[in-house]
């Protein structure tokens, strides 16, 4: 599933995921946060300036209140 087309970084396409999960039969869902890119929840992650990397305040809050909300749900089963 993973591609090389950006260097080092492995980049894996979404649409080849979810078809790979299809096929599986797994009971899966993605969460995608707008203008987040990697170390979006760390808040120095501005600090370290490198292009692709940076703190997304909206973003990090937002995947906080998802993680908590999954871990409920996963926990209760």
């Amino acid at each position: 599933m993973e591609e090389r087309e950006d260097g080092d970084h492995a980049v894996v396409r979404p649409e080849r995921m979810r078809a790979s999960l299809d096929k599986g039969k797994v009971d899966w869902y993605m969460v995608t946060y707008a203008n987040a890119v990697h170390a979006f929840s760390n808040p120095d992650a501005d600090s370290f300036k490198i292009p692709g990397i940076g703190y997304n305040e909206k973003a990090a809050t937002r995947s906080w209140d998802e993680m908590q909300r999954f871990l409920k749900v996963q926990l209760a089963n």
